[in-house]
């Protein structure tokens, strides 16, 4: 092989790789309340079905795609985001995997993960 050949199988390979750690998981955050509060120094998560037991106010919806072990990675963005937003509370929920990257050779099983940012009233 000569020096060339290398060059662009290297930038390939790098290109191939970018795409691969950018496909893995992606975000999205939707603001129902633009309120502006102080920053919270600790958020409470409610998970498998629980509620808090006392009256709430959602101000945020977020999300996170991404393969099934990224769920403490996705809990601890939603605790950050929730904390910047003033949030008192994350109701955190995981829904079913779908296969991303159809047909192709990095097929993968992504998840939705979502957290409701809210607010004690």
């Amino acid at each position: 092989m000569n020096t060339q050949t290398i060059k662009r199988f290297s930038t390939l390979l790098g290109l191939l790789t970018v795409l691969l750690i950018t496909g893995c998981a992606s975000t999205d955050e939707i603001v129902l309340d633009s309120t502006k509060r102080a920053s919270t120094t600790s958020v409470d998560i409610y998970k498998d079905g629980k509620l808090p037991d006392r009256k709430f106010k959602e101000i945020a919806e977020l999300s996170f795609l991404g393969p099934r072990d990224a769920e403490l990675r996705a809990q601890k963005r939603f605790m950050g985001q929730a904390q910047k937003m003033g949030g008192n509370g994350v109701i955190f929920s995981v829904d079913g995997g779908s296969v991303k990257g159809g047909g192709t050779l990095f097929q993968t099983v992504a998840y939705v993960f979502k957290g409701k940012v809210i607010v004690y009233e």
